[in-house]
């Protein structure tokens, strides 16, 4: 029994004494029934010019607690797009799906088994990869299992292909079967050599989404991004988080464009003592892949893995509204925003298969950056349009 409980049991038998002694002074209390409730607090009032008050007040409900994360496929989704809808309607915007706010896509839902262990021949000594602190990996194939074994490593810098900036990391290589390793964001940003690409601001050829396309393209089997916080803008528990539970995809057969097999990152802490275990230094590297003219080096490693997850199809909800046009009703301006986040991780199961969150855990990703502030902004923009004197010369897609 701790201090507190001791002191409040004490308490107790005091009281439980002195009412023994006095019965006489006792007198009963009147019941007055169920306290009142609470009175909710007033609608917000929205204006008609974007301001800091209104955009706050849509990200402080939709990254609420409430809305559960926001997860597809979940009650919070549910909760995101009938809000949504229902800022469309307050603003008297048409459905903009054929007489519909909602548009239905269809889904495919991968679960990776995160016990998965990626498995490395370095210089033929053995080396174990584990998910969530060294790796995290997944496939978009919509297979319930991938395996790939004893695929040649190639550091392929940047893993970027664009002739317009007259930069191929792959010339000269042929990746076909083979594990590519890069890094994130474009060539010159470690470097900070604004003459390459667009200095600091991130093209898309440095997303991390680009180079797993462009690896695909290359007929790699897998490729890995080499995390950092700087090149990613977010740290290694992001990238654990994001890709650790359910991840959602449109159906293969939706989508033309080729796949990789196993597609993640590795965490820059393991990626610097693998660089070492090759014989590489990783900051060496790094220089020499944000020069002009990079050659792709190959790794003496191979990489094998066989990666089960659970599949399912799933369907989601786009949110799409229309404001008409005044002289140009053939064109249209569209803004877009994702309502979706991570979602509740309440009932994520342990390598035991039992909740690994307790009633104390915060276990819901309330996505306010991620992306409320997105979503309100052009519910902001088309309120700011749809309350115009005059309305737009092209239709708004919202």
């Amino acid at each position: 029994m701790t201090r507190s409980t001791r002191l409040t049991a004490a308490s107790l038998a005091g009281l439980i004494a002195l009412t023994a002694c006095d019965r006489s002074s006792t007198r009963p209390t009147p019941d007055h029934g169920p306290p009142p409730a609470a009175t909710p607090p007033p609608p917000h009032t929205f204006y008609a010019a974007i301001n800091a008050a209104d955009f706050g007040e849509m990200v402080k409900q939709l990254a609420s607690d409430e809305f559960e994360g926001r997860g597809p496929g979940s009650p919070g989704e549910e909760k995101s797009v009938e809000y949504i809808k229902a800022q469309f309607e307050r603003l008297g915007l048409k459905p903009g799906n054929n007489g519909s706010y909602f548009q239905t896509v269809p889904m495919v839902q991968t679960t990776a088994d995160e016990t998965t262990v990626v498995k490395l021949d370095v210089k033929g000594q053995p080396r174990e990869l584990k998910f969530g602190g060294d790796m995290v990996i997944g496939t978009r194939t919509g297979k319930p299992e991938v395996k790939i074994d004893a695929s040649d490593l190639v550091f392929v810098g940047y893993g970027v292909n664009a002739p317009e900036q007259k930069w191929n990391d792959y010339a000269g290589v042929d990746v076909k079967g083979k594990t590519v390793v890069m890094f994130v964001n474009d060539p010159g940003f470690h470097s900070q050599d604004e003459k390459l690409f667009e200095g600091k601001r991130m093209t898309y050829y440095g997303r991390w989404t680009y180079k797993f396309e462009e690896a695909a393209r290359q007929g790699a089997a897998a490729a890995l991004i080499i995390h950092d916080n700087e090149g990613a803008s977010y740290g290694w528990d992001v990238v654990k988080n994001s890709w650790s539970g359910a991840q959602f995809d449109l159906p293969a057969k939706d989508d033309p464009d080729p796949r990789l097999p196993v597609q993640g990152w590795i965490s820059g802490d393991t990626a610097r003592r693998l660089m070492s275990d090759l014989g590489q230094d990783l900051d060496k590297l790094y220089q020499a892949a944000n020069k002009p003219g990079f050659k792709a080096i190959p790794l003496q490693a191979k990489l094998s893995v066989d990666l089960k997850s659970q599949i399912s199809e799933k369907s989601s909800r786009n949110v799409v509204a229309l404001l008409p046009g005044a002289k140009r009703p053939d064109e249209a301006i569209v803004y877009m925003a994702h309502w979706d986040h991570l979602g509740n991780h309440a009932h994520e199961a342990d390598e035991h298969g039992t909740s690994s969150a307790s009633a104390a855990d915060d276990v819901i990703y309330n996505g306010a950056i991620d992306n409320a502030t997105g979503v309100a902004g052009i519910l902001r923009i088309a309120e700011a349009f749809s309350k115009q004197t005059l309305p737009p010369a092209r239709p708004l897609l919202i």
